[in-house]
């Protein structure tokens, strides 16, 4: 067909030797018909394949060769995912209608090895195919991850596939384990590193100086590391060249490190470290030769290959900060409480003697530890206590001061801060926090502790709530948060928290048994807000003393019509839905 203008008209022309073969009009963005489209975790990549990390700063400079790396968002730390796949002629055809179908926008799933990365999500850039021989192809894709918050995930890491550990006591730990151990308010500078096989104990804890523990880049790179030191001089040229020094800091050079055939373990160490640095925040290292000052550098680039099972290549890019300039390695003030062994003191602040028991105590503390004990008026739980045992401080009538419960504590006993009555009830005030690294507390285990009369935390790591657990917390106030990780509240486990002013129930919750929130007495309870979608089973009694006819109940959106039919005591309550 062919346009012709003939007097200022267009005229087409056919011609009878063109044709439209409507098989051949269609868009190239799919280049594959009729084949099932398969899923991101269908075919695993080879070895090979690589990662490449990178951050995007903004680099402000100063004067004497200082500067600031600052990132460019929530967002700065990016990867580079390039997969490498073996296949036949049929995976290479769905391969490459899988990458064609996100049609470079839509977010494709990255699935690499599970013990080193965990799943994400990016998008594909570009991807190639060769035909080897018959039925053996090899698929290569390029998948970028632009939208990995990392520093607001700094538990689980965003990238490497890494659950949180704290440190505790007595535990057989190899080189590169990694721990954490709240030493500093800021949560990403609490991560240390194992430099040797040991057994873990009050003197090789990780805070202590000449530990088997570090937060230095201590790993020893390959041999044939070559340093490029550019002198920064400034050089007037004339009849005669002259050479002036106008600064400080003008031998700062960059480093290339290589690290290779390393072990899965070595390299989940490291990559825990590059990624907790985000791409800008500063570290120490010790150069292994020749030079012999300490430095600061940051690593705002890193790229690692799968060579093979247990086999990896890592490179590394340092840049210096001449500034020199590290996070503290305790930023606590000097009131907060913080020692490896479990400590208990007297009224004149001495050791208090304990017939048949250690003071200090180091590791574990025992059932009965202070069981019924008058003498005791202060005490310190130590890092190196795994576990609170039953009835450990029951009736300690003059036990008093704050309660600060260390991470290293996993489960804390039957009655172990527990009254028997009002009348030998402790005088621990202040805010009771149960940290996440708690899964349980025993019954009666904080049982008629009265004098608390701060703020409550539960710790996101509990399941349940066994019975009588807080209950007669009458001091407590605010607002009780019952986190979504628990699944029932037994019976009387908030029984007369009276100073509370509101509950927020998690969405676990499935079942609330007698008085699990029962307000016997006056209480300012105003609201409750329920996280479930449906409404949990009830024992009796649930809500005593808590007026719903006055009482607001938040439910979520969509829900109102299930809880207002489940019967009492929700449909007693004035409903409202929550978007939140």
């Amino acid at each position: 067909m062919e346009n012709q203008l003939d007097n200022g008209q267009l005229t087409l022309i056919s011609y009878n030797y063109i044709t439209m073969n409507e098989e051949l009009f269609y868009d190239r963005t799919r280049n594959i018909s009729g084949v099932s489209l398969i899923g991101g975790n269908d075919y695993t990549p080879s070895y090979g394949s690589s990662v490449a990390f990178s951050s995007q700063n903004m680099r402000f400079n100063t004067h004497n060769n200082y500067y600031q790396s600052v990132p460019m968002g929530v967002n700065s730390l990016k990867a580079k995912f390039s997969l490498v796949y073996k296949t036949d002629e049929d995976g290479a055809k769905k391969l490459a209608n899988y990458y064609e179908s996100s049609e470079g926008v839509n977010s494709l799933e990255v699935n690499t090895d599970p013990s080193v990365y965990r799943q994400t999500s990016g998008y594909c850039t570009d991807y190639s195919i060769n035909h080897i021989n018959n039925q053996n192809y090899e698929v290569r894709s390029t998948i970028e991850v632009v939208e990995a918050p990392g520093l607001l995930n700094w538990e689980s890491m965003n990238f490497l596939n890494y659950n949180l550990k704290f440190w505790k006591y007595n535990q057989q730990y190899k080189k590169h384990d990694i721990v954490y151990i709240t030493v500093n308010d800021l949560k990403l500078n609490n991560f240390y590193y194992c430099t040797e096989d040991h057994i873990s104990s009050a003197d090789n804890a990780p805070e202590q100086n000449d530990s088997s523990w570090s937060q230095d880049f201590f790993w020893e790179p390959d041999l044939g590391t070559n340093t490029q030191v550019q002198i920064d001089a400034v050089r007037y040229d004339g009849g005669l060249s002259v050479f002036n020094k106008i600064k400080k800091n003008t031998a700062t050079f960059p480093i290339n490190y290589s690290f290779s055939n390393i072990s899965s373990n070595q390299l989940r160490s490291m990559l825990h470290f590059l990624e907790n640095k985000g791409g800008y925040r500063r570290f120490k290292h010790q150069i292994k030769s020749v030079y012999n000052r300490p430095k600061v550098f940051i690593c705002p680039s890193w790229n690692h290959t799968f060579v093979y099972n247990n086999n990896h290549n890592l490179q590394v890019s340092f840049q210096e900060d001449p500034l020199g300039v590290l996070p503290k390695k305790s930023t606590f003030d000097s009131n907060i409480v913080y020692t490896q062994t479990t400590n208990v003191y007297d009224v004149n602040g001495n050791f208090l003697s304990l017939p048949g028991q250690d003071n200090p105590l180091a590791g574990d503390i025992p059932t009965n530890y202070c069981l019924d004990n008058v003498g005791i008026r202060g005490l310190e739980i130590g890092w190196s206590c795994g576990k609170i045992g039953n009835f450990a401080f029951r009736n300690c009538e003059n036990l008093s001061g704050t309660l600060t419960i260390p991470e290293s504590v996993t489960y804390i006993g039957q009655t172990a801060f527990g009254n028997s009555n009002f009348v030998t009830n402790n005088k621990l005030s202040g805010d009771l926090i149960i940290p996440d690294s708690i899964t349980g507390v025993g019954i009666n285990g904080f049982l008629r502790a009265s004098s608390f009369d701060g703020k409550i935390k539960l710790s996101e790591s509990l399941t349940y709530i066994e019975q009588n657990s807080f209950r007669s917390l009458q001091g407590i106030t605010g607002n009780l948060i019952v986190p979504n990780s628990v699944t029932g509240v037994g019976n009387a486990g908030f029984f007369d928290m009276r100073g509370l002013s509101s509950i927020t129930i998690g969405s676990g919750v499935v079942n609330i048994e007698d008085e699990g929130f029962s307000m016997p007495f006056a209480n300012s309870i105003d609201t409750i807000r329920i996280l479930a979608p449906n409404p949990p089973t009830v024992g009796l009694d649930v809500f005593f003393g808590i007026s719903t006819a006055e009482n607001i109940l938040y439910v979520p959106s969509g829900s109102s019509t299930v809880y207002n039919s489940a019967g009492s005591p929700w449909s007693e309550f004035t409903i409202i839905e929550d978007a939140n």
